[in-house]
């Protein structure tokens, strides 16, 4: 496992930080920062230490904030090569990689009455470290003016400021606060989007997807007319961004979206002999296996996936979907099928012991099912 990205500002990017800001700022107080910046640190997580690093930022630099902008935007390393967008995350020397998340922040948390001045930084961090969590405050505050500014950095040269209007505006972005407006009325942001959907860059097209596929959650309906327009006379590029837009419906087995993509729930495809153990363990791999049979008489495109039935904490139960297979079926074609699940603890999912069950899906159909029992 690697090391965790709270590791990322630790002691010594706090001292990189303090070196950086001193050479723009001779001024500044390196030491004073230091000494404040790591009181507590080591006991924080990422987004704790951000927000500690964006307050002490404030405690030891001027009062007058664009003052203090224009220091932090001399102290700031080289910004990433367009060409190669996503290693905005490095560490290239000055103020850049993780160190700008605390940067943003001390932005977006001391900006309000300076929109513009505060844009205009995040046009030129963003490029070091993606600002999009941090125009989020202002979105929510100041709605007109961010968006005017986010709709013009959908137009700009530069693909890391094209990717901040697209991901800054996303309605359920990771980790990000929430902003109800965003969730409640999509508009804008799908204005937005269809600048950007044949966008030159794969940075800013994936995130236009993911963007799109937010939207999804709330608004299936809106996005179920939105894609097919979006594929009328498409790219492959623009139809790869529909099909990831999508994938949330997708798993959520929507019929719409389902046929969009040439996928028919009613396809004449049997499965049979599934086969799964009486019990499981936790920490272990369980192997299952089933036949799928084509009865139909034209070769047809299937999604194979299974939904596992599982208890959650206080009684509840739940569901998640896996993918198995895509894959063209012949008329007549029968295929054998061996594959397992992991009963492993990862980050996205805690497995219990239990009462689970496994159903097969075609093209989002349930078409068979087993129980078992997973055992601690």
């Amino acid at each position: 496992m690697g090391e965790p990205f709270k590791e990322k500002l630790n002691a010594q990017a706090v001292a990189a930080m303090a070196d950086a800001i001193r050479e723009a700022w001779p001024a500044f107080d390196a030491a004073g920062f230091q000494r404040d910046a790591t009181t507590g640190l080591q006991d924080l997580e990422l987004m704790d230490r951000v927000r500690h690093l964006a307050a002490t930022l404030a405690a030891w630099l001027p009062s007058d904030f664009p003052h203090a902008v224009g220091i932090l935007l001399r102290a700031m390393g080289p910004p990433a090569d367009p060409a190669a967008p996503e290693a905005s995350t490095r560490d290239a020397g000055g103020l850049s990689g993780f160190a700008m998340m605390a940067v943003t922040r001390f932005v977006a948390e001391q900006g309000g009455a300076h929109v513009d001045v505060a844009f205009d930084a995040f046009h030129a961090m963003t490029g070091r470290f993606s600002a999009e969590f941090d125009v989020r405050p202002f979105l929510a505050a100041d709605p007109q003016r961010a968006w005017a500014r986010l709709s013009a950095f959908a137009r700009d040269p530069d693909p890391h400021v094209r990717r901040l209007a697209s991901e800054g505006t996303r309605p359920f972005l990771p980790w990000g606060m929430r902003v109800p407006a965003l969730v409640a009325d999509p508009e804008p942001g799908l204005a937005l989007l269809a600048g950007l959907k044949d966008d030159p860059s794969e940075y800013v097209r994936r995130s236009v997807a993911n963007h799109l596929n937010d939207v999804a959650r709330t608004h299936r309906a809106r996005v179920c007319e939105v894609a097919p327009q979006w594929l009328v006379g498409a790219t492959p590029e623009r139809q790869k961004v529909v099909r990831h837009a999508l994938r949330g419906l997708l798993r959520a087995a929507d019929p719409g979206a389902l046929r969009l993509l040439g996928f028919d729930p009613d396809v004449a495809v049997r499965v049979l002999d599934l086969a799964v153990p009486a019990a499981a363990r936790l920490g272990a791999r369980m192997p299952f296996t089933f036949t799928v049979v084509h009865e139909g008489e034209s070769g047809s495109p299937v999604i194979l996936d299974y939904v596992l039935e599982r208890p959650l904490a206080r009684g509840k139960r739940g569901e998640k979907v896996f993918r198995i297979a895509q894959r063209n079926l012949a008329p007549g074609q029968r295929v054998d099928y061996a594959t397992h699940h992991d009963f492993k603890a990862v980050t996205t999912r805690t497995d219990r012991p239990g009462d689970y069950g496994l159903t097969l899906r075609v093209n989002g159909r349930r078409a068979a099912r087993a129980s078992f029992t997973v055992a601690g």
